[in-house]
């Protein structure tokens, strides 16, 4: 089975909007997240996409363990990869640490609302 047109690399729709770019205040680090979609994105794509009836309950079981996970890494690694690091921008390499939870929320909504949408693309009873 090929791969639904708007699925990203990565599991279903990215999780490209993933916590640690979307905290970075520099938008050129979206190439770091792609990287990493990349190369990871295309094992986990051919093992879901055998069976897609899995995909939902997973990216479920994905966001609730997120949800309840802290954050406890350091989300900074991500803006070495942006022009910002070398001084480009306004110097501000994250967004404020109050808008994080937010952020965060606002991601796993979206992905799971890009789940949704590769599951209708697909053909037959995939849900």
């Amino acid at each position: 089975m090929s791969t639904p047109r708007s699925t990203c690399a990565c599991c279903a729709p990215r999780w490209p909007r993933s916590p640690a770019p979307t905290r970075c205040a520099d938008p050129t680090v979206e190439g770091a997240a792609a990287i990493l979609t990349g190369r990871f994105g295309p094992p986990v794509n051919r093992w879901v996409f055998a069976e897609p009836s899995r995909l939902r309950p997973l990216a479920e079981r994905a966001v609730a363990w997120d949800r309840a996970t802290p954050h406890e890494y350091d989300h900074r690694w991500v803006n070495l990869h942006g022009t910002g690091a070398f001084g480009a921008g306004d110097g501000q390499l994250s967004v404020p640490a109050d808008e994080w939870d937010a952020i965060a929320e606002r991601v796993r909504v979206e992905y799971l609302d890009g789940v949704d949408e590769v599951l209708r693309e697909l053909p037959g009873p995939a849900r």
